[in-house]
């Protein structure tokens, strides 16, 4: 290590020199950006520098390696770090005095002096030269009219350029103009044009026609107005309001011109009837009342018939002085009660008027004592004209306003009046029998029969006895046909509601009733194929189906589930070999004994439906007493693709919980090996022979399940089409057994038994 250089560092610190001479054994020169000369320490191989300096060129002539600060600055070295010195922003608009900081390994940093910038008005010193807000151009105002030519703003700092007004605009400036002194003072463009309250008029100390420029209302022209103590219209006078120049000023004004806008209205006129005005300014537009009786001239829309005579209006009495009195257009039409009949004193017809009720034409009224029609005679009303008196008048007519109605005359039905004067109005009831007759409202379709009317009993006698609307429909026992008694009747008893036309015949019922009116009992044929119905009970029947008319003795048999010729078979002849075939055997229950739980299964495999009705199942080796035959009563339809289970006995609740469609008795399935033979009308539609060579044994509680890929009659009967019913949820029968009555047979795959 260069020991001088250590010495000098460490021991003499970081010299400031003019030239190397200062310097020991080193050089004096720049480093960085110090304003000052420092001496440095040369360094070779070998030499090491003091922490903080490196061994590099010192950059001057001499070609020596010098001992330089790694920061590049003497002023800042690891010894003065944190300390801080001045520094500055300088460019176009000036220079900023500001702080860094010495930083150990990256030397002055962080200086804090703001950048130069051109002069605002803003309150600040932008361009650092020591002065706020200096060297600006003022803008001018937006007033430049009048005194206000040439103004500019003033300066506010941090408010910046301040509005042009009071206090930055010339001494004589006035936002409203006030001055008549031949100056703009509110700089609008023009001089002394004074208009303070705005209504257009200039004021009269300015050369103007306002007289009082503080009042908009006031001023030449203007209309006076009362109440506000203004000379409104510059005239001169306060208060002096005559708008029609009539001499009069208006009320308001305290003046006694009712109208000041009409010279036609103002006191002392007289009232002119029709202008719509109060010309005598009475308060009464078109009121006038010559003669004071309170009624006006007709010419103002009165009816004061005479106005110039006080006696005379609509509310006078009307005398006999040959004067329209009441102004009703008459003269001497006295009428005081006001009936519209002058009295008899003037001329008139009214024999009391003092009466309204009483003039020629009247009503006569009945305990007033007054002869109310004039006629010379009182409590002889007989308005309708028919000879008898108003039953109130102590006569007999009950009703005096028709002639119609008097004692005496026959009631007449349908008028709504009481003809006949007996109490009651359309009451006509002619036969007495306690019904009207319906034109007075009654319900007796004929009021001259005493047996017609309802509720009687319709007889055949041509009549509609019951009013029902129709005759002679006698149905006593309500079955909606008529007694065979009445024309186009047919119930032969008409007292039993189970015996007419639409009944079926009842065979061997012990009255020997003919239900159905046929003329003869037992005849029974509903469906009217003309063959009696087969029970024995019937006369001769045949007819083994007697609701389709289509079966019966000697009909052509045909393929429709039904016995149609009645023969005792169902479509024999018909159905073919292997349309039906055994598809299920269990032949070994388990869970309830033989006699109770064998059954097996056939299912349809033809396109049709089938009726195992007649079919006969026999064995191979007894077919004579081993054997059962469905009759044709049981009716087992088999759907196509569907399955019939036949049981040895049909109780689910004995059978181990089968679901059986028959059951039969005298049939037995023999464990060990038996056979099933299926055959209508002695043709064998199918067999199957269990238990022979090729053929499982029976299991207990297990059915013989023929694999459903194998049912055809060609396979049905070979031992390996069959398997054990596989164990699954679908095949347990709910007494325990394994099986699948009357359901889909399950596969006999490789693993099935």
């Amino acid at each position: 290590a260069n020991l001088n250089a250590i010495t000098f560092v460490t021991l003499r610190g970081i010299q400031a020199c003019l030239d190397s001479a200062q310097c020991y054994e080193g050089d004096c020169i720049q480093i960085g950006d110090d304003i000052l000369n420092y001496c440095t320490a040369p360094c070779g191989e070998g030499d090491s520098c003091p922490k903080g300096y490196e061994c590099d060129l010192s950059g001057d002539a001499s070609a020596d390696k010098q001992c330089m600060p790694i920061v590049g600055t003497c002023s800042c070295t690891p010894a003065t770090a944190g300390a801080k010195r001045t520094c500055t922003s300088v460019n176009e608009f000036g220079s900023c005095l500001g702080w860094s900081t010495c930083d150990a390994e990256k030397g002055w940093i962080d200086c804090t002096a703001d950048t130069p910038a051109q002069e605002l008005c803003d309150g600040l010193d932008n361009d650092c030269d020591g002065v706020i807000d200096n060297g600006l151009e003022a803008p001018p105002c937006e007033k430049q009219e009048g005194v206000c030519a040439n103004s500019v703003k003033t300066c506010g700092g941090t408010k910046n350029w301040l509005n042009c007004g009071t206090g930055t605009l010339p001494d004589s400036y006035e936002p409203v103009e006030l001055s008549c002194d031949g100056l703009d003072n509110d700089c609008d463009g023009s001089a002394d044009m004074i208009d303070v309250d705005k209504d257009g008029h200039i004021a009269a100390a300015c050369g103007g026609d306002d007289c009082d420029d503080l009042n908009p209302i006031s001023y030449k022209g203007a209309v006076e107005f009362c109440g506000d103590g203004a000379d409104n219209d510059c005239s001169g006078t306060a208060e002096d309001k005559d708008a029609d120049n009539d001499g009069h000023i208006d009320v308001a004004c305290g003046g006694d011109d009712c109208n000041d806008n009409s010279a036609l209205a103002k006191p002392g006129l007289s009232e002119v009837c029709g202008d719509g005005l109060d010309n005598d300014c009475d308060g009464g537009i078109d009121n006038k009342d010559s003669d004071d009786d309170t009624f006006l001239d007709p010419a103002c829309g009165g009816n004061d018939c005479n106005d110039s005579d006080a006696g005379i209006n609509p509310l006078a009495k009307e005398q006999c002085d040959m004067v329209d009195n009441d102004c009703d257009g008459v003269v001497d039409k006295i009428d005081i009660d006001n009936d519209g009949h002058i009295s008899l004193a003037c001329g008139g017809d009214d024999c009391d008027d003092l009466n309204p009720l009483s003039y020629p034409g009247a009503t006569e009224f009945c305990g007033d004592g007054a002869d109310n029609d004039c006629s010379g005679t009182a409590e002889d009303k007989d308005v309708d004209n028919d000879g008898q008196i108003d039953v109130a008048c102590g006569g007999t007519d009950c009703n005096d306003n028709s002639s119609l109605a008097k004692a005496g005359l026959e009631e007449v039905c349908g008028d709504g009046l009481d003809n006949d004067c007996d109490g009651s109005i359309d009451n006509k009831d002619v036969d007495n029998d306690s019904f009207l007759d319906p034109k007075c409202g009654g319900t007796d379709c004929n009021d001259k029969e005493k047996s017609v009317h309802p509720g009687a009993v319709e007889q055949c006698d041509g009549l509609d006895n019951d009013c029902n609307g129709t005759v002679d429909d006698k149905d006593l026992d309500g079955d909606g046909f008529i007694d065979v008694a009445c024309p186009n009747g047919s119930d032969c008893d008409d007292d039993a509601i189970s015996v007419n036309p639409g009944m079926d015949e009842v065979c061997g019922d012990d009255g020997q009733v003919d239900e159905d009116c046929s003329g003869k009992d037992g005849d029974k044929d509903v469906d009217q194929d003309g063959q009696t119905d087969a029970n024995p009970l019937c006369d001769a029947g045949t007819d083994c189906d007697d609701y389709d008319s289509n079966v019966y003795k000697g009909a052509v048999e045909i393929y429709d589930t039904k016995d149609s010729d009645c023969d005792g078979t169902v479509d024999e002849g018909l159905i073919a070999k292997g349309a039906v075939i055994v598809t299920e055997i269990m032949a070994n229950p388990a869970s309830v004994g033989d006699g109770y739980g064998e059954w097996f299964e056939v299912t349809n495999v033809s396109e049709k439906t089938v009726n195992l009705a007649s079919w006969v199942v026999t064995d191979e080796n007894t077919p004579t007493t081993d054997k059962f035959v469905l009759p044709v009563s049981a009716s087992v339809l088999v759907e196509p693709g569907q399955s019939a289970v036949l049981c040895r006995n049909a109780d689910p609740l004995l059978n181990g919980g089968v679901i059986c469609d028959f059951g039969y008795d005298d049939f037995i399935l023999a464990q060990k090996g038996d056979e099933i033979i299926l055959s209508l009308a002695g043709v064998e539609i199918d067999r199957v022979a269990y238990g022979g060579m090729g053929w499982k044994p029976t299991l207990a509680g297990v059915s013989l399940n023929l694999d459903p890929v194998k049912f055809d009659p060609a396979t049905n009967d070979l031992g390996g089409s069959w398997c054990y019913s596989p164990k699954s949820p679908e095949s347990s029968i709910p007494g325990g057994d394994t099986g699948t009555p009357g359901t889909q047979n399950l596969s006999c795959g490789p693993f099935a038994n």
